[in-house]
């Protein structure tokens, strides 16, 4: 019992020190537009996400990554291009009044490589095209269905009937840490 007591003690003390809002918008980087970002002061990024021209070439590299820390820039565009190994990735263009502009090698896969802190968070538009959810209709029922594709083993389904509609919330995860003999799961919505 004791164990459970700091076990849920520590969780919520690191949940507390945590910024809870969201910064990295994974395979959504358009979110960003019209955004203020402020580059975090983070000691392992390296120069090769930044550069002075939109074409990334080597010459063009922004060599004082110190020099942006802190510093908050306007997100101006987003492109999707390809990388030299046909990765998909997206130059972001950015503009900060004292530096001027600069192209961000972002690449969706890796939130270890966003090293940005979005001001005011990301908030999803109302009529946002999230592309990747499917729906359908029971021929029978009218009952309408919206799924989530499974990304990292959760899985969303929201089914609206003739007066409810229920959201369902499929989480299936398994790691190879001790549990010390407790099981369940602590979701934090909002």
């Amino acid at each position: 019992m004791m164990f459970m007591f700091l076990f849920i003690g520590i969780a919520l003390n690191c949940y507390s020190q945590s910024d809870t809002t969201q910064n990295w918008p994974g395979e959504k980087p358009n979110l960003l537009l019209g955004k203020k970002i402020m580059v975090l002061p983070l000691d392992n990024l390296s120069n090769e996400q930044w550069y002075t021209s939109e074409s990334f070439s080597d010459d063009s590299e922004y060599k004082d990554y110190s020099n942006l820390k802190n510093k908050i820039f306007d997100v101006l565009d987003c492109e999707p291009y390809k990388d030299i190994i046909g990765q998909d990735k997206f130059k972001l263009k950015i503009e900060n009044q004292e530096i001027g502009i600069l192209y961000f090698d972002y690449d969706p896969r890796f939130e270890f490589s966003f090293p940005f802190k979005v001001l005011g968070g990301l908030a999803v538009p109302v009529n946002f095209d999230w592309g990747d959810i499917t729906t359908s209709t029971d021929k029978f029922t009218g009952d309408i269905s919206y799924e989530s594709p499974g990304e990292e083993g959760i899985y969303f389904l929201k089914v609206k009937k003739r007066d409810q509609t229920v959201i369902y919330l499929h989480v299936q995860n398994s790691c190879s840490i001790a549990n010390a003999g407790i099981s369940g799961v602590i979701f934090l919505l909002s």
